[in-house]
């Protein structure tokens, strides 16, 4: 896990000096990396938890989300042209994965707080906020 620990560092300061293509590098080793885990290399042997620690890291790295669009297949982004085919398939798989369960966290956050409050708020004649 320290590996991919360095290969987020890695992506993180690449991504914050605007050294895109150094960057989705970055994420693409970290992917090929975090594919090979096992239970012995993760915190309390949770593998699940390590692939959701990458899943977040690389969804916090907003400028390479221009790989959310397919069209970035064919036509690499502006400062991404030396990226390959198969590279931009990587990352885009990447960055749309770990988007998507960023997503879903908030809408499970959505469901399961603020739509009980406001519900709760609503049924009780806005007494809620006035507490």
């Amino acid at each position: 896990m320290d590996q991919c620990k360095a290969l987020i560092h890695s992506a993180a300061c690449y991504h914050a000096l605007d050294q895109l293509a150094a960057a989705a590098k970055s994420v693409i080793k970290l992917v090929q990396l975090a594919v090979t885990l096992s239970p012995a290399d993760c915190l309390s042997g949770d593998v699940q938890a390590a692939y959701a620690f990458v899943k977040e890291s690389i969804a916090k790295l907003t400028k390479l989300h221009v790989f959310l669009d397919s069209t970035s297949l064919a036509s690499p982004p502006p400062g991404m042209e030396e990226l390959s085919c198969d590279e931009r398939q990587i990352i885009h798989r990447a960055v749309t994965s770990a988007v998507e369960m960023m997503l879903s966290e908030v809408v499970g956050f959505w469901e399961s707080i603020v739509c009980p409050l406001v519900q709760a708020t609503m049924e009780g004649n806005g007494e809620f906020l006035l507490d």
